[in-house]
């Protein structure tokens, strides 16, 4: 089988080489992610909650179900409303997760700790 060729150099395609490439992107996304100031963070979680939120997708599928079983006494609209504020606080969590993973475990306790510090008694 002939391999493709651009001006005259040879495309391999090694799915082991892909694989490596597509890993090394996803780590430079995550330490990007996690150089984000946190309101930045928030409002880019925010964004994707809403995104996800127009496309049918497990995450929403769920959330409505979830939401439907234990909000039945809510008008449909206000279930909706809380779908897409489930859907946002949920990708904010997931985008600050790198954050959280590059600082190391006494970060996070030290959030853990502050939460449990300033939570009204």
């Amino acid at each position: 089988m002939a391999k493709p060729v651009i001006n005259g150099v040879i495309i391999s395609f090694n799915l082991h080489n892909n694989k490596h490439c597509f890993i090394a992107m996803l780590k430079v996304i995550f330490y990007c992610i996690a150089a984000l100031p946190l309101p930045v963070t928030q409002f880019l979680g925010a964004r994707l909650g809403s995104l996800l939120n127009l496309f049918d997708n497990r995450e929403r599928r769920v959330a409505r179900i979830n939401i439907a079983l234990c909000f039945s006494e809510l008008s449909a609209d206000k279930q909706a409303d809380l779908v897409k504020q489930t859907l946002q606080e949920n990708a904010k969590t997931l985008l600050e997760m790198p954050r959280i993973f590059r600082r190391g475990g006494h970060y996070a306790i030290g959030l853990v700790k502050s939460v449990l510090t300033n939570m009204p008694r």
